[in-house]
């Protein structure tokens, strides 16, 4: 593990949201000031949008610290199916056992329920996040229910961008609602990557030594495109790789490896089209300084090298493919190819399993040309292979994992030749 040799105390890239590494970027300053007032008992509807991995969950997070011990507060962190699954989630959070209810009795007590603090002068914060899984006509339905003129009732809703595009232009929000809101997440500028790294650094208790030489860092802006998320993964996997090197500090080429591995270089051409996003590619001059046109100088060929190499490695490498059962049912396929693939509750996993006997990062999948490895990570109940609890393995193709009350079946999938 990394950690001595660079002088950590504890991980300093995790994945898992984590108000204490929260870094002040203007944009994500001037959401969380906004959230603040929502906390502070400011009623209406405010949308909070941004794209996948932009540390919406983080802020979600922070503004659940702010919030006054005296405010009922309810939290879905999924769209749910339907208006009545919303409904009776909202309801369970309240204290109330709403299963047998008909649509009509759910949205009355609901009602009573907010009606009833707002008489008292209490407060009600409900948050539903990735909202932009609900149809218009569900969202509609929703907010109909929950903003019937009452000014200390607070509604967040959490989705990508298009969420707020559909609240704007479609006849979504009531008449009575009091007001809507709207905080936009936007990726970290070029100018603020340093100071984000350090932060992260110096938080998991490095010195004020650089450890990721300049030209690594222009690398991780232009693979990751300023995205927390996005940043975090790659940033992890540069670290081990310096590490691996025996290096002090985190170079171009770890960074290059970090991208092979976990696949980052197929992610970021399918997320931008290429490799040097328009407002990425090179801060912006101010009116009074030019800024010289040397963006891609020092990553040209490394980046033509990595996109080769990414090429032949995909050409070669076996894909698997992993099928979710549980109890002899299935419940989800999917294929994996070159990198890291993480599996828990929590949302932010590649594949997310909500049960109260998986942890929410319990384990990791690392795909390489010559095998697949299971590595549990810290998780309460463990993995199980072959009926022997496990840390970490390699696997067959057949194998079958246990993990809580779910299976993890493993084919492995030969490319074409």
């Amino acid at each position: 593990m990394y950690l001595q040799r660079f002088g950590l105390k504890m991980l300093p890239f995790r994945l898992s949201p984590d108000v204490a590494f929260l870094f002040p970027s203007a944009n994500h300053l001037a959401a969380t000031e906004s959230l603040r007032r929502v906390a502070a008992g400011r009623g209406g509807i405010t949308v909070l949008t941004g794209p996948a991995g932009a540390g919406k969950t983080t802020l979600i997070e922070r503004l659940l610290l702010d919030v006054p011990t005296t405010t009922a507060v309810a939290r879905l962190h999924h769209g749910l199916p339907s208006t009545i699954a919303l409904l009776q989630g909202l309801l369970v959070q309240f204290g109330y056992a709403p299963y047998h209810l008909t649509r009509a009795e759910l949205a009355s007590a609901l009602h009573t329920f907010v009606a009833e603090r707002e008489h008292a002068q209490q407060h009600t914060l409900v948050v539903i996040d990735e909202a932009q899984r609900l149809s218009n006509a569900g969202l509609a339905e929703l907010l109909g229910d929950l903003t019937p003129e009452m000014t200390r009732l607070a509604v967040l809703l959490v989705g990508d961008p298009s969420l707020h595009e559909r609240i704007r232009d479609a006849e979504i929000v009531p008449s009575h609602a009091p007001r809507v809101g709207h905080i936009e997440l936007s990726p970290l500028r070029p100018d603020e990557l340093v100071g984000y790294l350090e932060h992260r650094l110096l938080t998991a208790g490095a010195t004020d030594r650089q450890i990721f030489e300049d030209t690594a860092v222009d690398l991780l802006m232009r693979v990751t495109g300023g995205l927390p998320k996005f940043i975090n993964k790659l940033a992890d996997g540069a670290l081990a790789a310096a590490f691996d090197q025996n290096r002090n500090t985190v170079q171009t080429e770890d960074v290059l490896s970090a991208a092979r591995l976990l696949g980052e270089i197929e992610t970021s051409q399918r997320r931008y089209g290429g490799w040097t996003p328009a407002a990425v590619a090179q801060p912006a001059a101010s009116s009074d300084e030019t800024v010289p046109d040397t963006a891609g100088e020092a990553t040209a060929e490394p980046l033509a090298e990595l996109s080769q190499t990414a090429d032949a490695a995909t050409a070669i490498a076996p894909r698997w493919r992993l099928r979710l059962q549980s109890k002899g049912a299935a419940l989800r396929t999917m294929t994996i190819s070159t990198g890291d693939f993480y599996i828990g509750r929590s949302r932010e996993n590649d594949l997310q399993i909500e049960s109260r006997y998986i942890s929410r990062r319990h384990c990791r999948l690392t795909v390489q040309p010559d095998r697949l490895t299971i590595e549990d990570l810290d998780s309460t109940n463990g993995l199980k292979l072959r009926g022997e609890p496990i840390w970490k393995d390699a696997l067959q193709d057949g194998d079958v994992v246990h993990i809580g009350i779910h299976e993890l079946h493993f084919e492995r999938v030969d490319p074409e030749r």
